[in-house]
């Protein structure tokens, strides 16, 4: 990076949201298996502009989840163009990312200081295995199940593990969400 160029900069910001789309992109048409790894991921953009629109990213394991979270989580909301903390915020969640691959910061408390960092750009509102929505009692895994189910949302911890005859069903309608 060539902080005495600005035009540098910036095209290296550019260059740096055009492979997080494309990663992004790739990611979301995964179709995943039970113990393949995903994200909710969204962007955080203000109410006033009609809110973020998010969907589902998929890998084949937790390692890669979160190697595409430390190559390209900073950079998958366009807005980070304006920053000229861009890639500082990045170092910032690379250590994070970093310090949950290594096992030294739990996921759970990875992902809230990810949302830290990325706030106004991003959000990661659930991380976790395909069989954690499929049979999960946390309250994403619920909310979807009863979204596909088109049940009331009061009903959200009452929602039944998916059986099998449903799975693909489930799996196509995660991939039409936002």
């Amino acid at each position: 990076m060539d902080d005495t160029n600005p035009s540098s900069y910036d095209a290296e910001i550019q260059e740096a949201i055009d492979k997080a789309t494309h990663a992004c992109q790739m990611a979301s048409g995964n179709v995943p298996e039970p113990l393949h790894w995903g994200a909710w991921i969204y962007s955080d953009a203000h109410p006033a502009m009609g809110g973020g629109v998010g969907g589902f990213v998929w890998f084949e394991s937790r390692d890669e989840m979160l190697a595409f979270l430390h190559a390209h989580l900073a950079f998958l909301d366009p807005s980070i163009d304006g920053r000229a903390d861009a890639f500082d915020l990045h170092n910032a969640c690379k250590s994070v990312v970093d310090a949950a691959r290594s096992d030294s910061l739990p996921l759970r408390v990875a992902i809230t200081r990810l949302n830290h960092l990325v706030r106004g750009l991003s959000v990661i509102k659930w991380w976790g295995r395909m069989e954690d929505l499929l049979t999960g009692e946390e309250a994403f895994p619920c909310e979807m199940r009863c979204r596909f189910r088109q049940a009331p949302k009061e009903g959200i911890y009452d929602a039944p593990p998916i059986d099998e005859a449903d799975e693909e069903d489930f799996m196509n309608f995660l991939r039409t969400i936002d």
